[in-house]
């Protein structure tokens, strides 16, 4: 009790060092935190931003022509449907937002269109996410724009294909691609009207694995996925996945290189303080020592004080820090910042960290104490 009643003696004495000192510490893990949730925040962006993209991973019939399949866009060949539970129960996962799709080339008033009938997105265990494409019910249908013009049908209007009507739920706005052109219906509606009941022609998907060209991360796929459904072969959509894993590689590098130099810089800080400090009480440190209280208590005096420095720091950025976040980050990510919360974890760690790296650091001051000889201290003095 008696060595906390003099650290906060010497706290009230020195309070100027104290909150510069405090002050270090808390811009420091205001920073930190603030760098760690801009940091998860910018990869919710990420994800969700480049989600809109479009899928970059293609799975198609092992039989079907891949020089065909760019050429036309599908593939004409099919394959089982079931194969998309086997990935979907698959345990060693590198991909995720599974849509099982069957397209074909129809006729309606006369002119070419293409029918796509799609599933509902399937993911892997633990690995739920918002789905990417639409979720059609069964004997509805989305038109494209264009298409939807040549037939003269907007939303409510019925569409008959292969004598089976359906429901017009959406007009989609033009796209100035093929898209404006086809027409979206449930799987199991498609394979109706095409005549292929339990087919699909394509897997779409995301890789998961967030991989450079030079790491291959198309054949660690192909790999995975021979293991699981050797009916069929992966065309990956480079361009795209390289895109998503360069973006989520930088943000991590940035928040890997600036909390550590963040984190030495305050330790520093905290570091100069405290060996300023020391230099300060030399003579009371002197006068202890001669009245023979042992090193520890010396040692508890600098480091007690660090310590007290260090909680306070982190409460005050703590509170900085959280200020800033729920305050900024939904101006900042105008996608998903708006659902973005706080980790109370983070929070706590935070509190229990900057404490000790503050006795850390205070270390070497406390040694340059415990070297000095009390009594060329009290002559000197």
């Amino acid at each position: 009790m008696r060595i906390i009643s003099l650290i906060l003696k010497e706290i009230t004495h020195r309070w100027p060092g104290f909150l510069l000192g405090a002050f270090g510490v808390a811009i420091a893990v205001a920073a930190c935190q603030g760098i760690s949730a801009l940091h998860e925040a910018a990869q919710r962006e990420t994800r969700r931003v480049q989600r809109d993209i479009g899928f970059n991973m293609r799975i198609i019939p092992r039989e079907a022509d891949p020089e065909r399949f760019l050429i036309q866009g599908y593939s004409t060949e099919t394959m089982p449907e079931e194969i998309i539970q086997r990935l979907v129960e698959h345990d060693t996962v590198a991909y995720n937002h599974l849509v099982a799709t069957l397209q074909g080339e129809i006729e309606l008033a006369g002119k070419p269109a293409l029918l796509t009938g799609l599933s509902p997105t399937m993911f892997p265990a633990g690995k739920k996410k918002p789905p990417m494409s639409p979720t059609i019910k069964e004997e509805t249908a989305h038109l494209g724009h264009r298409l939807a013009g040549r037939l003269g049908l907007k939303k409510g209007d019925t569409l008959t294909l292969a004598e089976l009507p359906f429901e017009v739920v959406r007009v989609a706005p033009q796209s100035g691609s093929l898209d404006d052109l086809r027409v979206w219906v449930h799987l199991s509606d498609a394979q109706k009207v095409l005549g292929k009941a339990g087919q699909i022609n394509e897997i779409q998907a995301i890789d998961c694995l967030c991989l450079t060209p030079d790491e291959n991360p198309g054949e660690l796929l192909r790999a995975e996925i021979s293991k699981v459904a050797p009916e069929a072969q992966v065309a990956l959509l480079s361009k795209i996945a390289t895109a998503r894993a360069r973006q989520r590689r930088m943000m991590d590098s940035l928040a890997q290189t600036a909390v550590p130099a963040i984190i030495v810089a305050a330790a520093l800080w905290v570091a100069v303080f405290a060996w300023i400090n020391v230099r300060q009480r030399k003579l009371e440190i002197g006068v202890l020592r001669a009245l023979g209280h042992p090193a520890s208590t010396i040692a508890s005096l600098i480091l007690g004080k660090a310590f007290l420095l260090g909680l306070a720091g982190s409460a005050i950025g703590c509170l900085l820090g959280s200020w800033f976040v729920t305050s900024r980050v939904a101006e900042i990510f105008p996608v998903t910042g708006g659902k973005f919360q706080f980790e109370m974890n983070a929070m706590l760690v935070t509190l229990m960290a900057a404490p000790i790296i503050a006795c850390l650091a205070s270390c070497l001051a406390a040694s340059l104490a415990l070297v000095q000889d009390p009594a060329v201290v009290l002559r000197e003095e």
